[in-house]
């Protein structure tokens, strides 16, 4: 697991081509989302952690959660 140091809409912001179940809202996201390579690659630079990419063996997923 890797902590983004974005909101969700800061998340929306970065992820422009990001498209939201209907469920979920700007400011919430709760549904997890399978991340294209370019996606990934885009936030990076905001994961709280290194990330070695691997797309042939891996899936990227953004779940979002509330850490306190």
């Amino acid at each position: 697991m890797y902590i983004i140091s974005l909101d969700a809409d800061g998340i929306l912001n970065i992820l422009d081509d990001l498209i939201l179940n209907e469920d979920d809202f700007p400011d919430e996201i709760y549904d997890p989302y399978t991340l294209t390579e370019s996606q990934v690659k885009k936030l990076i630079p905001f994961l709280d952690k290194p990330l070695s990419l691997d797309f042939e063996n891996n899936l990227y997923e953004l779940s979002c959660y509330e850490v306190k």
